[in-house]
């Protein structure tokens, strides 16, 4: 015989595996697919991702934005496509004490990119992503080096996964057209 708390428990995983398969099933009669799937598609997908050349300014910022996204994209060297970025690195006060002390900043990465067929140097698309980070500023100047190169890091880092993404996009709208 179940208790109580037991029957409880039971009823509402029983629940949350009903809401899930109706989830399931209304997503997949709205026609949602999955950007990254085992199907045909999503691997073709993957394929053009993979064929992608990344540039950037050879800077700090842009070698990380170019090997970042190069390993995120899982580079293979077939070079089909050459995507070009360029970057505006901005920063701003955002905590500012009473005796002028600046104690917190954003750091906002803005980058503009153009996806390139290799062959023929045609731009495929255009686009541009941005990520703002915030960081704390103290009396140690190493504290704040670091605290900036963290920032930098983390900006970049958020800008891997929204190019990925916006370039699959483009990919799979290529598909169905």
């Amino acid at each position: 015989m179940l208790s109580s708390k037991s029957w409880t428990s039971h009823t509402q995983s029983l629940l949350k595996l009903t809401s899930i398969t109706l989830l399931g099933l209304a997503l997949t009669g709205c026609g949602f697919r999955p950007l990254y799937g085992t199907s045909d598609q999503g691997s073709s997908i993957l394929k053009s991702l993979a064929a992608i050349d990344v540039h950037a300014k050879n800077d700090s910022i842009g070698r990380e934005l170019e090997f970042g996204l190069e390993n995120v994209l899982a580079y293979d060297g077939t070079d089909a496509y050459q995507l070009v970025m360029t970057y505006e690195r901005t920063t701003r006060n955002i905590v500012i004490e009473q005796d002028q002390e600046v104690t917190r900043k954003n750091l906002q990465l803005t980058v503009n990119f153009v996806l390139r067929e290799s062959g023929t140097n045609k731009a495929l698309f255009k686009s541009t992503a941005f990520s703002v980070v915030g960081y704390n500023l103290v009396d140690a100047p190493f504290a704040n080096l670091m605290s900036k190169r963290d920032a930098n890091k983390r900006a970049v880092a958020a800008l891997y996964d929204d190019i990925r993404a916006q370039l699959a996009i483009y990919f799979q709208r290529q598909q169905k057209s």
